[in-house]
């Protein structure tokens, strides 16, 4: 059982902190969003997206000046003409491939499933989409390499598409956790919420006028757990292709973004 409740634990995780790759973010939450949304429109990009390959770099400060530190990693991410993901690879520091995921799709452009694959190009984990008629998503399964049901996630909808709830629920039925997100009227998240294990984590986001977060504020069971403030480069799309991590307005995180537009 313990094995269980970590695997919800770290499902409902990446949908809370918006972990496409990204786990510090609260800009996204991944495969599930307001109708209508492409995934590249549901990652905050702009215009006709191809590819997205963002590095992330710790910041050398020594001498006062924001400076490129240690690499730590990068992901690459193509999206098909519609708009959805059509696959993430995962790079470590070394440029090496780490890791994979691969989405394929019905006849309705609907997410059908999601493939992981480890650096061996093994596939370790499989999420199954169902949706309803008119295209919303209703349930998420996990499963493991062996087609195994580790968790699966049902989700609800709010009035007018300013909510979105997601219920983890373990294969025996007896362990749980839920996340929400609340959207903004340009249907960018301000508010996400996880309950796990008797907690209750809240984040909450301002957001400047491209919808990116300004300002972070990460609470648990009530008390500030971390205040996190983001600076911006942009393109001439509005895409950000730099972007500065602070903590107690020190610099922490650099990460850049190379994009590629369809032509």
């Amino acid at each position: 059982m313990k094995r269980i409740s970590t695997l919800i634990l770290v499902f409902a995780a990446l949908y809370m902190l918006c972990c496409n790759v990204a786990v510090a973010q609260i800009e996204t939450c991944n495969d599930v969003a307001p109708i209508g949304m492409s995934d590249s429109d549901n990652a905050q990009l702009y215009g006709k997206v191809h590819t997205v390959k963002e590095s992330v770099f710790t910041v050398d400060y020594s001498r006062n000046v924001i400076d490129k530190g240690e690499f730590i990693n990068s992901h690459i991410t193509t999206y098909n003409s519609f708009g959805n993901e059509e696959s993430v690879v995962k790079l470590d520091a070394e440029g090496a491939e780490v890791g994979k995921s691969i989405t394929q799709y019905n006849e309705d452009r609907f997410k059908r499933v999601t493939t992981e694959y480890n650096e061996l190009g093994e596939r370790i984990m499989q999420t199954l989409y169902s949706f309803t008629a008119d295209g919303v998503c209703a349930q998420m399964r996990l499963t493991d390499a062996m087609a195994i049901t580790m968790a699966t996630a049902e989700v609800s909808h709010g009035d007018n598409w300013a909510s979105i709830g997601i219920t983890y629920v373990g294969p025996f039925g007896d362990e749980s956790s839920e996340s929400r997100f609340e959207y903004n009227s340009l249907g960018r998240i301000e508010k996400s919420t996880i309950k796990a294990e008797g907690s209750i984590a809240v984040k909450l986001a301002k957001l400047d006028s491209n919808g990116y977060p300004k300002i972070i504020v990460t609470t648990v069971n009530g008390k500030t757990e971390s205040k996190r403030s983001y600076k911006y480069v942009l393109d001439s799309n509005n895409n950000w292709t730099e972007r500065i991590e602070y903590a107690d307005n020190k610099p922490v995180e650099i990460r850049y973004r190379t994009i590629e537009y369809f032509k």
